[in-house]
């Protein structure tokens, strides 16, 4: 049925690794507001990668909806299950992010800091989606953060093949695999393409 009710995740864990200006990356959400009643938006977002302090877990779930009743339903219901599950949330991101509003300079400085690692993924990006494409390796599309994901028929025989043939060591997904533009430096994504695709193109 069409209107069967319906929870739409939108992870924005990497929103802020977005190339585009922050405004521009945002301009989404507004589609958001005009979703169907029987239609619900759960928003994820991590603090862990938005405020760069991996291994510090907090995270938090924003509801849309055009139904007050859905929304109070779907907030009771996760409200119940992360009180289960972790009991408290983590102080010490709570306390930094409290600070970071109220403090002008740390935010700014925090701000320049996220600009420069932008640029830096940007950089490795744009080599490594630039020789993919030379070399005729299919990539999912991709607008930031730090994973690339290529679509592979099966991605446990792939990522042994990947491991025996050329040392190369990658991440499983759904029907893909996930290469950490976050840990490679330029010199290391150099050719990396072209030795990924002659495997995948093997393995088909």
């Amino acid at each position: 049925s069409k209107d069967l009710p319906t929870v739409l995740i939108y992870d924005i864990a990497y929103l802020d690794m977005d190339f585009r200006k922050p405004s521009e990356a945002r301009k989404k959400f507004a589609l958001l507001t005009k979703t169907k009643p029987h239609i619900l938006t759960s928003i994820a977002f991590s603090a862990s990668k938005t405020f760069a302090i991996y291994g510090q877990r907090l995270g938090a779930q924003l509801i849309l909806g055009q139904d007050p009743n859905n929304v109070i339903d779907l907030y009771n219901a996760a409200n119940y299950t992360a009180r289960n599950t972790w009991s408290n949330s983590n102080k010490a991101m709570i306390n930094l992010m409290i600070r970071m509003n109220h403090d002008s300079v740390l935010k700014e400085r925090f701000l320049e800091e996220l600009a420069q690692v932008r640029f830096i993924l940007k950089k490795r990006s744009e080599l490594f989606l630039r020789e993919a494409e030379a070399a005729g390796l299919e990539c999912y599309p991709y607008d930031g953060g730090f994973f690339v994901t290529i679509p592979v028929h099966d991605n446990e025989e792939v990522l042994e093949a990947l491991i025996k043939q050329e040392k190369i060591y990658l991440l499983p997904f759904f029907g893909s695999v996930r290469l950490g533009l976050c840990s490679l430096p330029l010199a290391d994504l150099k050719g990396l393409a072209r030795r990924l695709a002659r495997v995948i193109r093997e393995m088909k």
